[in-house]
């Protein structure tokens, strides 16, 4: 599985929090030096495009940028303000009445949806399901989606924040049990408030259960 830097929250409220510019800076730079090369954005993300745009053209570190919106409008103004033509654009929160009219790389959906038909009449080539460890229902899907030669990615992972708030479980941070992401995603997108906190998801063990005498614990890999 290959990260994507998720940036909802880049000049944008986000869980009740918004990344200015410097931060959004600190945070690119560290996703650059931790190897990361994907970034998750859409239209609807405030300023978010702009700021990849403007680091990209100042740093030269050419990210690969998803982004996502509902029309064909949408899909040139992302254009415009990146100043490049994305890597993927994504038609988002696709429903299957939705008539996509222009060509795009992939869809964005919720639990439920049948992306088939977008498949056959707009050739899409990824797909993004919501997926976390309370709820696994997307990862039928994602084998589905693999079966069709779909790149699959998984996002809200920590539950749109909520697990960092969450209580230990045998012994670790609930939030280091979400990076059990299962193998039918190619992709995982990963936000951050933080550089310090990028790392630290980046560099999290994987973590076992293990069952003993004393109860259960988590064994770190």
């Amino acid at each position: 599985m290959r990260w994507i830097l998720g940036t909802a929250n880049f000049g944008n409220m986000y869980k009740d929090l918004m990344v200015g510019q410097q931060l959004a800076i600190s945070i690119l730079d560290k996703a650059w030096d931790l190897g990361i090369r994907d970034l998750d954005t859409a239209r609807s993300y405030g300023l978010s495009e702009n700021m990849i745009g403007e680091y990209i053209q100042k740093t030269g570190h050419k990210f690969r940028v998803w982004t996502k919106g509902r029309s064909a409008e949408d899909y040139e103004e992302s254009k415009k303000i990146l100043g490049f033509i994305p890597y993927n654009f994504l038609w988002h929160n696709w429903e299957e009445l939705d008539e996509v009219k222009i060509q795009i790389d992939g869809i964005s959906i919720y639990h439920g949806v049948d992306w088939i038909d977008a498949f056959h009449k707009n050739g899409i080539s990824s797909i993004q399901f919501p997926w976390n460890i309370i709820d696994r229902d997307s990862e039928w899907q994602a084998e589905r989606a693999h079966q069709y030669g779909l790149a699959t990615v998984a996002r809200s992972i920590f539950i749109k924040g909520e697990a960092f708030k969450m209580p230990d479980i045998a012994g670790a941070p609930f939030w280091q049990w979400c990076l059990d992401v299962p193998d039918c995603f190619d992709y995982v997108v990963i936000g951050a408030d933080t550089p310090e906190q990028l790392e630290q998801v980046i560099t999290a063990p994987r973590l076992n259960l293990v069952y003993t005498e004393e109860g259960v614990k988590c064994q770190r890999q």
